[in-house]
């Protein structure tokens, strides 16, 4: 309700709500609306079919549904991992096709730790918006699994494009680099370290484009200062991570690093016949110099790689530090001055409840015979 000067007297915290939109029929009308469920639940009426739509679709940033599978029809498996597996689903209505990431509950009694993962990789999906990070667009909770609705990328992942091309030459690979650093720096400025930057996270949008996404927030977390506790991909991991001291978000950096070498080489920047080999050298980060007198490679990139790949942390570039170096300049042109324009008008976080409701009408409750104005 909005009191005479147009201004919200309630404030409703939907925020991890359950949604169920429905139908009915009264007095031989058709009417529309939207149940919030929590410890309670609030029953919400709209004018019509397209103002529910409007709010299921804002809802869909803090809320979560149930109607999974009258909503979707799964097509095929693209990924599988250790704690989810990502199919390709197409809506019933609509036929868009999304890659939706399934959690199955009965992994939350046996490692809890892939609960805190799953809430934490939605909460901060929920916040992020940038070009190169991929869209988490609903969250689904029915009784066996939780699904999160992402963007479905047709391309190929980083890892498959280099074992195409063998390696990238010097000026595709700054370029995948600076889309990559720009991301970075968008979520460290947001206190948010993704902690597995590697190539199998980087998924590009279709097979004959350049641009990609980074994928996979399921080890991301909010980070403030420093932190402990390992967490990577073998390979990629930054050394003091190993080393198990305090980290800050530059972990992201060495292993965005170690893809630099990767694009310029071919080759893995650690080696070796087992995993605990190959983790052996990246803890004690032992790196050939000679490895990087890279052929046909200009010495500034050679440097900006060392650089990244520096294994004391404090002296490691920041993401805007790197984004400001020759080699980085010299692809983008002489008068390339770094900034993110798309985001500078931001101004409200996606997670924060009370200010997503704030900025438009309140939710008004159908016992008062009143009805839902879209967002």
């Amino acid at each position: 309700m909005l009191s005479k000067w147009k201004i919200p007297k309630y404030k409703a915290n939907i925020s991890w709500k359950i949604v169920e939109p429905f139908e009915e029929m009264q007095s031989g009308i058709k009417r529309y609306g939207f149940r919030l469920c929590g410890s309670d639940f609030e029953d919400f009426y709209t004018f019509n079919l397209k103002d529910l739509n409007n709010w299921l679709e804002k809802l869909s940033q803090v809320s979560i549904f149930t109607s999974f599978e009258e909503d979707f029809i799964t097509i095929k498996e693209l990924n599988k991992g250790a704690s989810a597996i990502v199919n390709l689903c197409q809506t019933t209505v609509g036929s868009e096709e999304f890659a939706v990431k399934t959690v199955q509950k009965t992994l939350f009694m046996r490692e809890p730790v892939t609960f805190e993962n799953t809430i934490s990789e939605i909460s901060l999906l929920r916040q992020v918006d940038h070009p190169n990070i991929v869209k988490l667009f609903k969250v689904y909770e029915t009784k066996e699994a939780i699904h999160l609705v992402l963007e479905y990328l047709k391309g190929g992942d980083g890892l498959k494009k280099i074992q195409k091309l063998k390696k990238f030459d010097e000026k595709a690979a700054l370029r995948l680099i600076y889309s990559l650093l720009s991301a970075l720096e968008y979520l460290h400025s947001q206190n948010i370290v993704h902690r597995d930057i590697k190539l199998e996270n980087i998924v590009y949008i279709n097979d004959f484009s350049e641009n990609f996404k980074l994928v996979d927030f399921g080890l991301a977390c909010k980070l403030k200062g420093s932190k402990n506790g390992g967490c990577g991909t073998a390979g990629f991991i930054a050394p003091e991570v190993l080393r198990n001291d305090p980290y800050s978000s530059k972990v992201d950096i060495f292993s965005t690093g170690a893809i630099l070498y990767i694009l310029l080489t071919g080759k893995f920047l650690f080696t070796g016949k087992t995993r605990n080999e190959i983790l052996m050298k990246n803890k004690e980060c032992r790196i050939n110099q000679s490895t990087l007198n890279f052929r046909s490679i200009s010495k500034t990139t050679k440097n900006f790689c060392t650089s990244l790949l520096n294994s004391e942390p404090t002296i490691r570039y920041s993401a805007s530090e790197a984004l400001d170096q020759l080699c980085i300049k010299e692809i983008f042109g002489a008068n390339y001055l770094y900034k993110i324009p798309e985001f500078e008008s931001f101004t409200y976080d996606k997670g924060n409840t009370t200010d997503t409701v704030n900025k438009s009408h309140v939710l008004r409750n159908v016992m008062n015979n009143n009805y839902v104005h879209p967002l």
